[in-house]
């Protein structure tokens, strides 16, 4: 499970309770963060399923105007059919109330890991992969980079088949960033780190976020596809990490992809961010392989990493 920092409301504080004049009946958990608790909450009059977060009002201003500036980029690109919908927030008793869609089928992490829904499943994965692609191209379209693409911030419907894009905590309408060091490592390109030197003449001092969040896309797909991620960091201290930057296929010694999926993954994964694939390219190119996966055949004379 991914790592939640605690929050200060308890969260059992509003099960069974009401709010908005009783138009919302709290019902379960669905999780919590640094920022407070999201309930399942039933609206009393069309007994509709959503998805509410609650917030302290006391939680200091800085705090507070990183969540009205995530919910207002939120708010520009939630028409999306694969990004969760936000409906309105109120005030209310000391809190916040921000009233999202309820994606009751999890989130595509728990997908990868638990339930193994991709793994050898070409078309599954191919469905669900576009729509990750749709999500984030609509964004990009809209001038808004997510800089937190991880299988956690995509959620599923309760049937499994739709996945949308939540969590914009860390997005950007900038084009270029020297805020490093932010998201998480597994799905960070080279340059959120720190300064990244493309070749001894070219050092990128700041970095494209969108660039980066087709690198993070690249790295999901892997994700999906094989339950695994290939690295900790794209760091030169993962030896992963180098020995891919040699040659794409190395990829092929751990993970049980096909040689057109390694090819893909190692046009999205350029340490060039502008050599990078579009997301248009990334899904004409899915459209067209035949299968992710490596054969039965190439599987037993693979390395015991694949195995």
């Amino acid at each position: 499970m991914p790592f939640l920092p605690k929050t200060n409301i308890d969260q059992n504080l509003f099960l069974g309770q009401t709010a908005d004049k009783g138009h919302y009946r709290f019902v379960d958990v669905l999780g919590s963060g640094g920022f407070g608790v999201v309930y399942r909450s039933r609206a009393t009059d069309s007994k509709q399923d959503l998805a509410v977060k609650v917030v302290a009002q006391r939680s200091r201003s800085g705090k507070r105007a990183i969540q009205l500036r995530e919910l207002d980029y939120h708010s520009q690109v939630c028409d999306h059919p694969n990004i969760v919908t936000f409906h309105r927030w109120f005030a209310e008793s000391g809190f916040f109330f921000f009233v999202f869609d309820a994606c009751l089928g999890g989130d595509l992490f728990t997908a990868i890991t638990e339930r193994h829904l991709y793994f050898y499943n070409d078309e599954r994965a191919r469905n669900a992969f576009s729509q990750i692609l749709d999500a984030v191209g609509y964004c990009h379209s809209m001038g808004l980079a997510h800089r937190d693409l991880k299988p956690e911030n995509f959620l599923l419907s309760a049937d499994g088949n739709t996945v949308l894009l939540a969590d914009f905590g860390l997005a950007t309408m900038s084009s270029l960033s020297e805020t490093f060091g932010v998201g998480s490592t597994f799905y960070m390109a080279p340059g959120m780190f720190a300064i990244c030197v493309i070749r001894a003449d070219v050092k990128l001092k700041q970095y494209s976020p969108k660039h980066s969040d087709i690198w993070a896309l690249g790295v999901i797909l892997m994700n999906m596809l094989t339950g695994r991620s290939p690295w900790r960091a794209a760091v030169h201290s993962e030896g992963c990490y180098v020995g891919f930057m040699h040659d794409p296929l190395y990829l092929r010694t751990m993970l049980p992809l096909s040689r057109p999926t390694t090819t893909l993954i190692g046009s999205i994964l350029q340490l060039n961010p502008l050599l990078r694939l579009s997301i248009k390219d990334i899904k004409d190119e899915i459209m067209n392989i035949p299968t992710f996966f490596m054969s039965e055949l190439e599987v037993s004379r693979a390395s015991s990493h694949v195995q």
